[in-house]
């Protein structure tokens, strides 16, 4: 599954994103859609492999916890493009 986009609420950090655009790629077919957070947080615990990609090698999305709040957040690395938080803004 690919983070295709993201919306912000109330900032502009990892924690601040309440809903996802994804899109699928099972051959032949393609699906897409938008999830909030927390059912995002729900695929990634129930092992689902979250991913971003423009072309380039994936990052992984993973869950993270801040005053007792769950938020989904992309690994660093040298790739600055498959940041979440330069994904397109809805």
């Amino acid at each position: 599954m690919l983070i295709v986009g993201i919306h912000l609420e109330g900032g502009s950090q990892y924690e601040h994103i309440t809903r996802v655009r994804w899109k699928m790629i099972a051959s032949p077919n393609t699906y897409d859609g938008e999830a909030s957070v927390s059912e995002v947080v729900g695929w990634i615990k129930a092992s689902a492999h979250i991913v971003w990609s423009d072309g380039s090698p994936v990052a992984s999305v993973y869950v993270n916890n801040r005053n007792g709040r769950e938020f989904i957040e992309s690994r660093a690395d040298s790739t600055r493009s498959n940041n979440l938080l330069t994904q397109p803004r809805f």
